[in-house]
């Protein structure tokens, strides 16, 4: 019995109509409640923006970096082709020319290959030198400009939660002074 006189006390008053205090003081309690929420809603969105693209440009990035990695060893890879590919033609030249002139007549083309190898070799060494040099450098900047990324990201973050947690504690404030106007104004109609 006791629940139901409560229950419709609860209902009287919500049907009555409500002084213009009341009303106000509802309508500040509701603006307090939501204010400080929406506002860290809202950054909570624009940072999430920020790190998304943040997260964009790492990974972006990251793949850049394994890209250059991937081009040096294809041409590492593509320099130990050329050397295996010339042993071999020198190989078959050598056996090609003992089957047929013997193996006395196949030792100055031996030999001749060889200079012709070594000649070839010094020849790729001074052009490949700027590429190779090239491509460490770029390496290098790649990496150097990933982890300036890095920290920059981690120190805008960092700036982001220091910036939210400073509107917060402005709009606390803000809300306290509020509140304690409007119930500075209130008690005139009291």
């Amino acid at each position: 019995m006791a629940q139901s006189t409560v229950t419709k006390k609860r209902e009287e008053t919500a049907a009555a109509p409500k002084t213009a205090a009341a009303q106000i003081q509802e309508e500040v309690v509701s603006f307090i409640e939501t204010f400080p929420n929406n506002w860290a809603n809202n950054l909570d969105r624009i940072f999430d923006a920020y790190s998304e693209s943040e997260n964009i440009l790492l990974d972006a990035l990251e793949s850049q970096r394994e890209t250059w990695e991937k081009l040096t060893g294809d041409f590492t890879q593509i320099n130990e082709e050329q050397k295996k590919l010339y042993e071999k033609l020198q190989e078959l030249a050598v056996l090609n020319i003992q089957n047929v002139f013997g193996p006395q007549a196949s030792k100055p083309v031996e030999q001749g290959i060889a200079q012709f190898v070594e000649v070839n070799n010094k020849i790729q060494q001074i052009v490949e030198a700027p590429y190779k040099e090239g491509l460490n450098l770029l390496n290098q900047a790649q990496d150097q400009f990933q982890q300036f990324a890095r920290e920059s990201v981690a120190q805008q973050q960092k700036i982001r939660e220091d910036f939210k947690k400073e509107i917060i504690a402005a709009t606390n404030t803000f809300i306290e002074i509020y509140e304690a106007n409007i119930k500075a104004s209130l008690a005139f109609f009291k």
